[in-house]
């Protein structure tokens, strides 16, 4: 018992109840694309991330809360800041844009499901709050789209 860590044991017992309760610890292929997507996202290959939430999701034929969690945050991840030009630079942004949100809204219109912690929730909450920078509707998109790349031309 002199090896025995109490620090050590504690961190192994929150790793594995933090991934019970994002569903990250599931078995079969569609847990092993989840797995993988989500070290994608940490160590930053965003887009490698949605390709293995594709994956997933057609595996299981269906969008799950982890899915839908991790491809939220990935989706946020990838999108320009509201004040990048990068963001104007094609219509497609906006739409990006529509897909975060709506899918934002899916996840938080269902009751919070046992398997997924509150942090978990919170935290697409405030994914969905960042997004009230961005314009709400395309037309508005366009006309910012339109000024920003008239201005690059003079």
């Amino acid at each position: 018992m002199e090896n025995y860590c109490p620090m050590k044991a504690l961190i192994l017992i929150l790793t594995f109840n933090g991934l019970m309760l994002c569903g990250f610890a599931q078995i079969g292929p569609s847990g092993s694309k989840l797995t993988a997507a989500q070290a994608a996202y940490t160590k930053g290959r965003y887009q490698e991330a949605l390709n293995r939430l594709a994956d997933a999701e057609r595996l299981q034929k269906q969008t799950t809360a982890p899915v839908l969690y991790l491809k939220i945050l990935v989706q946020r991840a990838l999108l320009p800041a509201v004040n990048d030009s990068a963001f104007y630079n094609h219509m497609e942004q906006f739409d990006k844009l529509e897909v975060l949100r709506e899918n934002c809204r899916l996840y938080l219109s269902n009751p919070v499901p046992a398997k997924i912690s509150f942090a978990a929730y919170q935290k697409i909450s405030q994914v969905r709050q960042s997004l009230t920078h961005y314009p709400v509707a395309k037309v508005q998109f366009d006309e910012i789209m339109h000024l920003k790349n008239t201005g690059k031309q003079h």
